[in-house]
């Protein structure tokens, strides 16, 4: 058996207004939950910096783990290296 949904004053109080805390991103309006989280989301949707490349195809990354994933999908098979 499933719960049964909030009530619709639940909905309209508590996930439709922001709190205090709650920062909105300047580039895209999404409200975070927090400086940490909008700064976080920021670098991660918005910042366009890639400093791992494949060495095999020379792809560009943004994380090292962006990488490792880029090349066990292309290039399974081949030993990975950074540059």
């Amino acid at each position: 058996m499933m719960p049964s949904p909030p009530p619709p004053s639940h909905l309209l109080h508590h996930h439709t207004q922001s709190s205090p805390q709650q920062q909105e991103c300047p580039h895209c309006l999404k409200m975070l939950s927090s400086r940490q989280s909008l700064l976080r989301h920021i670098d991660d949707r918005h910042v366009v910096t890639q400093p791992y490349r494949c060495a095999i195809c020379g792809s560009m990354c943004k994380t090292k783990n962006a990488l490792q994933k880029h090349h066990y999908t292309y290039h399974r098979g081949i030993p990975l290296r950074i540059i």
